[in-house]
């Protein structure tokens, strides 16, 4: 597959994308041109900043038209899936080898 095809398929199942995971998981070393080209075809996206360390990281998400439930397990309603509400996302900040970015939910402490 071409990696706008990859990148399709895997922002469809609910994930988000970071230039530094698209070059790590499709090689893609333009991630801006490869959403313009999702763009052209209709598709839009939301954008989130993560904070990590002292760096200001944008992830985006594919715009789906139904909400989901926050991936950090409070019950908040999104407008994507397997995004993190902004508390549940300051909690990840915290714990960052328990940040999402590959596609598994992000699962707090009870």
């Amino acid at each position: 597959m071409s990696q706008i095809a990859d990148l399709e398929r895997y922002l469809e199942a609910g994930h988000g994308i970071t230039p530094l995971g698209a070059l790590e998981m499709f090689g893609c070393l333009s991630l801006s041109q490869r959403i313009s080209e999702l763009r052209q075809e209709g598709k839009q996206f939301e954008e989130k900043w993560l904070k990590i360390g002292s760096k200001r990281i944008k992830q985006l998400f594919l715009v789906r038209g139904n909400t989901h439930q926050c991936a950090g397990g409070c019950g908040k309603e999104l407008q994507i899936q397997w995004r993190l509400c902004d508390p549940c996302q300051e909690e990840a900040i915290k714990y960052p080898e328990r940040a999402p970015g590959k596609g598994d939910a992000w699962e707090p402490d009870n």
